[in-house]
């Protein structure tokens, strides 16, 4: 049982590292559209 939720702590926060790396990297692009756009223009 311990393991088992060891285990699932880990996922976890492997979760929140994942969601936190999607998040930037989505800001990212945000970003560099409009940059883009900004030069379109």
């Amino acid at each position: 049982m311990f393991a088992k939720s060891t285990t699932l702590m880990l996922l976890r926060e492997e979760k929140q590292e994942f969601c936190r790396d999607l998040t930037a990297a989505d800001a990212n692009l945000q970003y560099n559209i409009i940059n883009f756009s900004d030069k379109l223009l």
